[in-house]
C-alpha cells in the first residue's frame, strides 16, 4: 500500500491505494487503533510505503478529520475509536471488490481521506 497527498481544486486528498491485502491490513489497523487509541504513523506500519508525506493517525474525543500539520507534509487524521471502526468497516468491505474507492471523510477535513483498491499502479505519484 502506498498514500501520497493529491492536489485538486474541487477536493484535494489523501490517496491511500494498493490491493485487497493491503486494505485489509489497513482495516485491521484502525480496529486496533479503535481498541487501543494512541498515536500511529501509518509510515511505521510495515504494510504501508509513503510517497513523501507522513500521516499520523492520533485519538480524538468528538470530532475527527484530517488536518495539515505545520510541516507541509504532514497531515494529523483525528479519529474517535467509532469513527476507526466505521472506516475499518467501510476499507474491510471494499478489499473485497475487484476495483474502486472509498472516501472516509471527517468533520473538520482540510482535505478527505480516500482509499482505493487495485485502481492505481504501485508506482502511481500523485
Amino acid at each position: 500500500m502506498r498514500f501520497g497527498y493529491v492536489e485538486s481544486e474541487v477536493r484535494p486528498a489523501l490517496l491511500m491505494w494498493g490491493d485487497g491485502n493491503d486494505l485489509r491490513q489497513l482495516a485491521s489497523l484502525l480496529r486496533i487503533f479503535a481498541a487501543h487509541p494512541r498515536d500511529v504513523s501509518l509510515s511505521a506500519a510495515g504494510f504501508i510505503s509513503p510517497t513523501g508525506e507522513t500521516v499520523l493517525i492520533r485519538p480524538a474525543r468528538e470530532e475527527g478529520g484530517i488536518v495539515r500539520a505545520e510541516e507541509a507534509s504532514c497531515f494529523h487524521w483525528f479519529l474517535t475509536p467509532e469513527h476507526a471502526l466505521d472506516f475499518a468497516a467501510l476499507t474491510e468491505r471494499l478489499s473485497h471488490r475487484s476495483k474502486g474507492h472509498q472516501y472516509l471523510d471527517g468533520v473538520r477535513d482540510v482535505c478527505t481521506v480516500m482509499v482505493s483498491v487495485n485502481e492505481y499502479p504501485y508506482d502511481f505519484m500523485p
